[in-house]
């Protein structure tokens, strides 16, 4: 039969697709190499007999899949109906891989650091479909493929869910026991996905299980967290599978912590509701309150420059309040007495004012570095080093009340490193400062908006030495990221045109491993995207990000 597939090729079908090279023989289907669209592209072409109830059904199903977007998924870009050699056949064509997981695992097992980096890609394309109510319908190592550098699983094969499977092929090991008698649900993935699993740590296939049967066994040797992950989604009972968010979560606890606290937010937030009016608060024995859990006070701390103020001692005024047979004093004294504090106010205290900010200002003259050696240092021609530049500083007048306290602050602020300014003789005023800088605002760090998620973990791409070497200058990437609720990237893409196909690639591979706390909205985790900014340089890769939407 091989034979026969292999004297078709340079056929034309459909009048667009020239079958340039047999490429493979299943069971069911014959595929070829062949050229898509005005580019000449690569592309594959998989031919099916009809020979099997329903063969239209099929049809829908690859035109479904046609509209099916995701960096994780074989794109299928046509499909139709023809006849070759007397036989009746329907055709897909789809994106053209490389190579699959199947002409791998002969050799080897997949180590654990290559399951890392397979399995988030399997799950972000399944997450995809059945979010969009689809199965995939078959998870295997010959459907796992690499297109480029880019990781992604085939779609021809996919089924809206609550629908039967079509008959064209046989059932194999990847097939849920179920698969033969019910419609298709997502269960149905979980368990090819342990079934694959497995194979790809152990070069184990699966066998064909029907329903009843002991569950498959998994080896212990399969290392952590794959062990958990397959012992609960290769098991028989559907209901007790794994969903494809937890097997995510196994894989990605800090994304999985994250999505349990935004859950918890609302339940927290409810001691913090106001108390209606007119209702008491239920009372609470003391003994039961925490010192712990009494909040401080929002009040900002008093600045110590404001406490200088000359204290009074008010120990007659005091005394005047007490019994009047302790201390009895005439009710002219308090009157007069309080009259003369004010006096002394209003005479002595503008001069003890005025004395610190001359001495502030003494100080401050008296610790700046002469004009004409900062001019030297800095090497800055035009500054003069005469004495005539010096002298707009006496007439600089006295500050207001509250000047002193940001004087005291103005020396603090001032950067000894930059000399030009120094030297320059607008900035000898600057030192009194109108801005506030209160020393308990500048220590609290700013809280994110509730519409505002953070980075949890980022991934650097990891060029080759001998690809950096060909940098002449930076090589920047904008890479759009999709983020779901639980703050895993379920998609990136180029936001604009690339340079390079290579560094773009490897940026849009790296983005897809970032981890982000999701921002909320109504005390709910929301989805976001981000805009991933990659720099390539000779010296490597660095990156950062910024978030979009919302």
């Amino acid at each position: 039969m091989t034979d026969v597939w292999k004297s078709l090729e340079g056929q034309i079908v459909g009048q667009v697709y020239e079958l340039k090279e047999f490429l493979a023989l299943t069971g069911h289907s014959a595929v070829y190499l062949t050229q898509h669209g005005p580019d000449s592209r690569k592309a594959a072409i998989k031919f099916i007999s009809t020979d099997f109830p329903e063969p239209e059904k099929q049809l829908d199903h690859w035109l479904l899949a046609s509209s099916l977007r995701h960096p994780n998924l074989l794109q299928v870009l046509d499909s139709g109906r023809t006849r070759l050699a007397q036989m009746d056949l329907l055709y897909v064509v789809m994106e053209f891989a490389d190579e699959d997981l199947s002409q791998v695992l002969p050799q080897r097992p997949l180590s654990l650091e290559e399951a890392q980096d397979v399995f988030p890609s399997l799950l972000a394309a399944l997450r995809y479909l059945h979010a969009n109510s689809v199965i995939h319908g078959h998870i295997s190592p010959t459907n796992v493929m690499a297109a480029g550098d880019q990781l992604k699983i085939s779609s021809d094969a996919v089924i809206p869910m609550g629908q039967n499977r079509l008959s064209y092929r046989e059932l194999d090991g990847y097939d849920a026991p179920e698969s033969a008698n019910t419609p298709t649900a997502a269960s149905a993935d979980v368990w090819s996905l342990g079934a694959t699993l497995v194979e790809i740590l152990t070069q184990q296939p699966p066998v064909l299980m029907s329903a009843g049967q002991a569950d498959p066994k998994v080896p212990d040797t399969l290392p952590q967290p794959f062990l958990d992950i397959a012992r609960r989604a290769y098991v028989h009972d559907p209901d007790g599978r794994s969903k494809i968010p937890e097997i995510s979560a196994r894989l990605n606890p800090m994304a999985a912590a994250v999505a349990a606290n935004a859950a918890s937010a609302p339940a927290a937030s409810a001691a913090t509701l106001p108390i209606p009016a007119g209702v008491l608060p239920s009372p609470v024995p003391p003994s039961s309150i925490s010192p712990l859990s009494v909040p401080l006070s929002t009040e900002p701390p008093i600045p110590a420059a404001k406490l200088q103020t000359p204290r009074v001692d008010l120990t007659p005024r005091s005394q005047a309040q007490r019994p009047p047979q302790a201390i009895a004093l005439p009710n002219y004294v308090i009157p007069l007495l309080a009259g003369v504090l004010i006096l002394v106010a209003i005479y002595a205290l503008p001069k003890i004012l005025r004395h610190r900010d001359d001495v502030t200002s003494n100080a401050e003259v008296s610790a700046a570095p002469p004009v004409a050696s900062v001019a030297q240092n800095s090497e800055v021609p035009q500054v003069s080093s005469k004495p005539e530049a010096a002298p707009e500083r006496p007439n600089v007048k006295p500050a207001p009340k509250s000047a002193p306290e940001k004087s005291q602050i103005a020396p603090e602020k001032s950067q000894p490193s930059e000399p030009t300014r120094a030297a320059a003789p607008s900035s000898a005023p600057a030192v009194l400062r109108s801005d506030d800088h209160s020393p308990s605002l500048e220590t609290k760090p700013a809280r994110a908006s509730a519409g505002k998620g953070d980075i949890l973990d980022q991934v650097l791409p990891q060029a080759s030495a001998k690809a950096l070497s060909t940098i002449h200058g930076t090589v920047r990437i904008a890479v759009r990221a999709h983020v779901d609720a639980a703050g895993s990237v379920t998609s990136a893409e180029l936001d604009s045109p690339a340079s390079s196909k290579y560094f773009a690639g490897l940026a849009e591979n790296a983005a897809r491993k970032w981890v982000f706390s999701a921002p909320e909205a109504d005390q709910h985790s929301i989805p976001s995207e981000w805009l991933i900014h990659f720099e390539f340089t000779q010296s490597g890769a660095k990156a950062s990000a910024s978030q979009v939407i919302p």
